[in-house]
């Protein structure tokens, strides 16, 4: 596995350090040393230089990798690791400012944060110390939303905010309308926090429940929000219930924790949890312990914003394991997401990853300590001791995915052809997988569906099968498609509901006028955006290749060219004579089209490059040698391509018995 083009992009412009021009000093090589180098260097009995080499290994090959914070920050001055937040608030206005300061310090640092906002007073409401009338919630919301637009996260980009209201407080119709007009609230994600008795009335069709539960259900069809938490389903599992209720969930709606709580995340890629035609246990199982210990350590190193946070996540210790790339991972193994089979998948993937993280977190436990507050808990009647207080958490991975070029979280993939709008540029992904068919204009295999194929039901069927083992909550959107009704968002938030799901997003496809992810379509490509197509192409371990010589002014040279299972060429080399001068250009040269080609740009456009160069002194170039050579081999194979096309339906013929047939179509002839 590699970065991809676009994963380079993102990681250039947010995260890697940079020198006073602006140019990157740092690649991926050298930000996973830096990381992995200070995470192990929390390790107290020494064997950091071991552990530092583990850690890298993982993360280098993108079979983990920590949050953004994490990569970003890690060994540097005062860095903080953590991606996100749960602040309190009070009804008084020292406390409300005192949220926003601290709100403020967290986004500069590079954090997101999450306020239940329930504790104030509705609006019109009577303040008896000044005589005068409250401005509510929503009020204040908005002075929160203008701090993170001035604020930049880590100095880089505008915070994150997740708002959340109980459903029985009295402006929650207010809350619910609050982004009604789009723009409004532009920072904020906001949910309503539900209760089993208001679902209850809802399901006995109570008239006031359902004014409510109506204006929660249209909001969501309309443009994807308000979301849903059930916070009695989640305050059952709260690990450390005596120091406090859980009240609200960070940013992307998945970490929910407890008086100034953090989530301290990492994705394990399942994609990459794949060999001989199998899920690789082996290495799914060190990699689950590997992290485990990582992200304790980054509880150890980090810099924490404010001392409330620092108390609670010391005294505490929770880690928030997941996992990406699971979609992918099905599609290797030929299983549709939306059937049993997936189901089953879902469920011993995420079972072996809790009951391998909590053995891990034990072992941690009795080597360096358990968490301070572990003996007020019920853990004592199972564990001797334990290091973290939770261990399981599935985020939704958007940049973590993008770079290890897997699909996001658990979530199925948005599609095959995909664009990232990001301010100026249009990011163009083709999914690696279904790519090959594509280019072939063959039909994708059944077990290839994307989200919005994908019916409600499934969606949180598979949500259910993955928080039966988390420890926490799970970041998980219904992809509907734009004809959706609003009986379909019912449905599917009652049943979330039902199978015990901690909270739910509902988003139908063209609900918002501005959308980040969206279908690839030629015909609607902003003529005013810069558009970065990318399709990235993995190196096989045994590739067949062409071998052509070529005579020079200068003696022979030997170039190479491989091509992967569908005769795509993937890389090029040039055996060059020793009595060339420009040997170390050639390889460069041979390196650099071989990049070219597995990153997916058009070999015509590469092969015009090459052509077009000219050496100074007359003789032949390397360049225009090189792209002869790949012109007259791609010539030559795509005339033997069409020699063997099916004359019915242009397929690629086989041969059996001495008989050539269609595999697509049954046509046959037999030459004996």
């Amino acid at each position: 596995m590699k970065l991809s083009e676009n994963a380079e992009k993102v990681l250039l412009s947010r995260y890697y350090t940079k020198n006073d021009k602006g140019e990157p000093i740092e690649d991926w090589k050298g930000l996973c040393k830096r990381v992995c180098n200070a995470v192990a260097s929390a390790e107290e009995n020494g064997g950091a230089e071991k552990w530092a080499e583990s850690f890298y290994e993982m993360m280098y090959h993108l079979d983990f990798i920590p949050n953004s914070p994490t990569m970003f920050n890690a060994g540097k001055e005062r860095g903080m690791l953590s991606a996100c937040f749960v602040l309190d608030i009070e009804d008084s206005m020292a406390s409300i400012m005192k949220t926003l300061s601290d709100s403020a310090t967290i986004f500069k640092m590079g954090g997101g944060v999450g306020i239940n906002f329930s504790a104030l007073r509705p609006e019109g409401d009577l303040i008896k110390t000044t005589g005068g009338t409250s401005s509510g919630p929503i009020s204040f919301m908005r002075m929160f939303d203008t701090m993170t637009e001035v604020v930049k996260q880590g100095g880089k980009r505008r915070g994150a905010l997740m708002g959340m209201i109980d459903v029985d407080h009295p402006d929650v119709e207010k809350f619910i309308e609050a982004k009604t007009v789009e723009g409004k609230l532009a920072n904020f994600n906001i949910s309503i926090a539900m209760t089993d008795v208001f679902m209850q009335r809802v399901k006995a069709k109570d008239d006031k429940a359902l004014k409510i539960w109506s204006k929660i259900i249209d909001g969501a069809w309309k443009n994807g929000e308000p979301g849903i938490v059930f916070m009695d389903t989640i305050n059952a599992d709260n690990p450390v219930s005596h120091l406090g209720r859980v009240k609200c969930s960070n940013p992307c709606g998945e970490y929910f924790f407890i008086p100034y709580g953090s989530c301290n995340l990492g994705s394990i890629n399942l994609s990459n949890m794949f060999r001989d035609g199998e899920v690789d246990w082996v290495k799914y199982e060190r990699t689950i312990r590997n992290a485990v210990r990582f992200l304790d350590n980054v509880i150890s190193i980090n810099h924490y914003p404010v001392p409330e946070i620092k108390d609670v996540t010391t005294r505490t210790r929770p880690v928030g394991l997941g996992v990406m790339g699971f979609a992918d991972l099905l599609l290797k193994l030929g299983v549709r997401y939306d059937s049993s089979e997936g189901i089953d998948h879902a469920q011993e993937l995420m079972e072996f990853l809790q009951k391998t993280s909590w053995d891990e977190s034990s072992k941690l436990g009795e080597e360096k300590g358990s968490f301070p507050e572990f003996k007020k808990t019920a853990f004592t009647e199972k564990y001797k001791a334990l290091r973290n207080c939770q261990l399981s958490v599935i985020a939704p991975t958007g940049t973590l995915s993008l770079l290890a070029s897997c699909s996001s979280g658990i979530e199925p993939n948005f599609s095959w052809h995909t664009q990232m709008h990001r301010m100026d540029t249009v990011m163009e992904e083709y999914h690696p997988l279904a790519y090959k068919y594509l280019k072939n204009k063959e039909k994708l295999p059944f077990y290839f569906v994307t989200a919005s194929e994908i019916s409600p039901e499934w969606h949180i069927r598979m949500q259910a099968a993955f928080q039966t083992y988390t420890d926490n909550a799970i970041s998980k959107t219904v992809n509907a498609p734009h004809h959706a009704t609003r009986s379909d968002v019912h449905k599917a938030y009652m049943l979330a509901w039902e199978l015990k799901c901690k909270g739910l997003t509902y988003y139908r496809e063209g609900s918002r006028s501005v959308e980040v992810l969206v279908k690839g379509d030629d015909k609607s490509k902003d003529k005013n955006k810069r558009v970065v197509s990318h399709i990235h192409r993995d190196r096989q371990d045994e590739l067949e290749g062409i071998t052509k010589k070529v005579k020079t002014s200068h003696g022979n040279s030997y170039i190479t060219v491989n091509f992967d299972e569908d005769g795509y060429p993937l890389e090029v080399f040039n055996q060059a004579s020793a009595k060339i001068p420009c040997n170390a250009s050639s390889e460069g040269l041979a390196r650099m089209t071989s990049l070219a080609l597995r990153e997916g740009i058009a070999i015509e456009r590469i092969i015009k490059q090459l052509t077009s160069a000219r050496c100074s002194s007359g003789c032949v170039s390397c360049p225009d040698m090189m792209g002869h050579v790949l012109s007259d081999i791609l010539k030559k194979r795509s005339d033997e391509k069409k020699d063997n096309e099916c004359p019915e339906c242009k397929a690629q013929l086989e041969t059996s018995e001495g008989c050539l047939h269609c595999p697509k179509c049954g046509w046959g002839k037999c030459s004996m």
